[in-house]
């Protein structure tokens, strides 16, 4: 609270400014709203009518209209395998600019993704790296600034996201995810589930140690550093997260504002030795300073929340810009077996019987494709493959000699060509193609219909094919639809 004082804006006098003196409230009265010489009329949920000298124009909130990120999101074409542990830039700006990424960063850890904030537009930009909504298993939460916590397409998750982050910063989160959307607190907690770090405490995320840390921010944030150990050797990634100065912490510890433990772990953390540090380098008003890490011991040294750096830093660091990859620990085959694994159990329903198991994976192998490429070619045959999805997203795709019809996407996870397998078909009835790096696990054909014939799933499998959603697309703004689809997934899960 003290920080948060420190730092507010204030008015000559040195008195922080209430937050409800930026505005000029003027409510609605019967359904009508007059602001000098406009009237506005409620005519229905989020629907107006804004009169104006004889003119009336009226704005419907609830009209289903994309937006577009206001800068170019330069897409991946060429496919990155999965990595053990690495971070992959989304975004690295400061979030005041129009013209570029906020700050925002994807940590894979042995094949999985774990986001680190939410940044606007973020599906669009998951879409452009080629990571797919089903690799996201989690997000950890730094704080509420609204440059790094888009949640709402975290709601739109095929699957129920962990949310990593403090009890308070959590809870601080669906309040204004259920205000923001207008849906009640309870609909909205639905969608995530609470995985709580402590301060000073390192916890254990099936196998990736999170040890959480506070800093110094105009509101509650925090920071974390992520370990694993590797054939005895631990590795690190540090992410400071939003933070002052430490100039300006060190001004604020004397004044008795800022507890000396924090100060000091803050310092500890500019100067151990990590694999990588990621830190604030925005220089603002409440944000850090490049010159805090010139002690730094640590591998490499990388500035988020910040476009430029200046000229006395650019022989000592690295500035995180979109699109950039840092590997601390390359993959190997083993992550792409537990990749297969765990989408085959999740495709089938139940757990993936292990003779079966073994009999595909040592025919498998592991092919990547470029964004726009050719998978399958519809009224070829089939050449005896099944296609597993492991990274990024496929469109489906048929022409009937005149059109070309979008007819599903595809994402991780799912698996392609195990039609031509159910019904015997022996050629494509439709062309796949790469939306976006890909990623593919390919199995005998063979085999495959052998195991579907041995357990009897071909009547199950047909049922499933039937229900595959028609194409959608990635970005969805229509919240009261996708709420009922939201219902009717509960529904179909209950039962």
């Amino acid at each position: 609270m003290a920080a948060s004082n420190e730092l507010a804006l204030k008015d000559q006098y040195g008195e922080i400014i209430p937050v409800a003196d930026f505005f000029n409230l003027i409510p609605f009265r019967d359904g009508v709203a007059r602001i000098g010489q406009q009237t506005i009329h409620h005519i229905d949920q989020d629907v107006f009518d804004v009169s104006n000298g004889g003119a009336t124009t009226r704005i419907d909130l609830n009209e289903d209209t994309g937006i577009e990120p206001p800068y170019s999101v330069q897409p991946d074409y060429v496919p990155c395998g999965l990595v053990k542990m690495g971070i992959e830039v989304l975004g690295g700006a400061s979030g005041f600019t129009p013209t570029e990424a906020c700050t925002g960063l994807a940590l894979c850890y042995n094949g999985e993704y774990i986001l680190i904030d939410a940044i606007p537009f973020l599906d669009q930009h998951l879409f452009a790296r080629g990571i797919s909504k089903n690799q996201v298993a989690a997000v950890f939460l730094t704080h509420l600034h609204d440059d790094h916590s888009s949640l709402f397409p975290l709601m739109l998750m095929p699957h129920k996201i962990d949310l990593i982050t403090t009890r308070e910063i959590f809870h601080m989160a669906m309040e204004k995810l259920s205000c923001g959307i207008g849906w009640s607190l309870e609909s909205v907690t639905e969608h995530f589930h609470l995985v709580e770090v402590r301060l000073g405490e390192k916890l254990n995320y099936f196998g990736l140690g999170i040890e959480a840390h506070v800093t110094v921010h105009s509101i509650p944030t925090i920071g974390a550093s992520f370990s694993t150990i590797n054939k005895g050797i631990n590795r690190e990634i540090c992410v400071i997260g939003d933070n002052h100065s430490m100039s300006a912490i060190t001004d604020m510890t004397n004044r008795g504002l800022i507890r000396e433990s924090t100060t000091r772990n803050l310092n500890r953390l500019y100067t151990d030795r990590f694999s990588l540090l990621v830190a604030d380098g925005g220089a603002g008003a409440i944000h850090g300073d490049p010159a805090d890490a010139i002690q730094s011991a640590s591998d490499r040294v990388v500035f988020v929340h910040v476009e430029e750096l200046a000229n006395e830093f650019n022989t000592t660091f690295s500035l995180a810009t979109s699109v950039k990859r840092y590997t601390i620990l390359e993959g190997d085959s083993a992550i792409y077996t537990s990749q297969i694994n765990n989408y085959l159990t999740s495709w089938l329903g139940r757990s993936f019987p292990n003779p079966w198991m073994r009999s595909l994976l040592a025919e498998e192998e592991i092919r990547r494709y470029n964004a726009d490429d050719v998978i399958l070619v519809q009224d070829t045959n089939t050449k005896g493959y099944v296609y597993l999805i492991l990274t990024g997203y496929c469109g489906v795709v048929r022409h009937d000699g005149l059109q070309l019809h979008n007819e599903a996407e595809l994402q991780a996870g799912d698996i392609l060509g195990e039609m031509a397998v159910i019904t015997g078909a022996g050629t494509r009835n439709a062309s796949v193609i790469a939306k976006s790096p890909v990623t593919l696990c390919v199995f005998s054909e063979e085999t495959f219909k052998s195991f579907i014939v041995a357990e009897g799933f071909q009547e199950r499998l047909l049922q499933q094919w039937s229900l595959r959603p028609a194409t959608t697309t990635i970005r969805v703004h229509d919240f009261h639809r996708t709420r009922k689809a939201w219902q009717h997934r509960r529904s179909q899960n209950t039962s």
